[in-house]
């Protein structure tokens, strides 16, 4: 990991920036299956192992990587929900998360408060909660902005949150 260390977001356990690659051992956070894929958002890093288990750090200011008090998350740490059981894909907006567990079920969580985390309200979400009005679909690809979500669900359709 390199760049600005701010709110935790590189994992190497401070806030430090670095100016080139970071090796984050990651047999230290418990980490010992292959790497599947890693994710970056503005302020929050994760990354999904071959089995399905999805490690966060970074800000954490809207729960949005886990229900903690902590604001940030300095060092990987395993999704702890109930829900997903696994996770197939990820994505960060500012202040919330988007995931597809294993099961095909689109997850978010974090600040709700423009509608991004498609639940239909403004509330906000300190665990991943599944979204009900997506259940059954083929979701091919998710992404997330500042305030918005969006998802590939079937052969063609888009569809959008916030």
């Amino acid at each position: 990991a390199w760049g600005k260390g701010t709110d935790g977001r590189l994992g190497l356990g401070d806030e430090y920036n670095r100016w080139k690659p970071s090796n984050i051992c990651l047999e230290e956070h418990g980490i010992t299956q292959s790497i599947d894929r890693v994710i970056c958002g503005s302020a929050s890093t994760g990354l999904l192992t071959s089995n399905g288990k999805c490690w966060l750090w970074g800000s954490n200011f809207s729960n949005q990587l886990m229900s903690t008090m902590d604001p940030f998350i300095l060092k990987p740490t395993k999704l702890s929900a109930t829900n997903p059981k696994s996770v197939i894909a990820l994505a960060f907006g500012e202040y919330h998360t988007i995931a597809v567990g294993g099961d095909g079920v689109i997850y978010t969580w974090g600040d709700g408060s423009k509608g991004q985390l498609g639940h239909g309200t403004k509330e906000s979400q300190k665990e991943p909660k599944a979204i009900e009005a997506l259940k059954g679909s083929r979701i091919r690809f998710i992404a997330a902005g500042e305030f918005c979500s969006a998802c590939v669900a079937g052969e063609a359709n888009l569809l959008c949150c916030a």
